[in-house]
């Protein structure tokens, strides 16, 4: 968790300075992990927890996208 603490901050913080390509950078390096995680063939909690991410890490993808 204290990995997922760090792509929210830092994610959030290149947003406020503006570099959204970094932080698109890190979004999609996040999703990676998140996927190769998935493909562990995790359940439950986890699996929940992983869609839950993901869908927040794209939806941030989908803001950069527009800006």
């Amino acid at each position: 968790m204290n990995y997922v603490n760090k792509r929210y901050k830092e994610t959030a913080q290149l947003m406020r300075i503006n570099k959204q390509a970094q932080a698109a950078g890190i979004l999609k390096k996040y999703i990676i992990l998140l996927s190769d995680y998935e493909g562990q063939g995790i359940e439950g909690a986890e699996k929940e927890w992983t869609d839950k991410e993901t869908g927040w890490a794209n939806r941030i993808l989908d803001r950069i996208s527009r800006i």
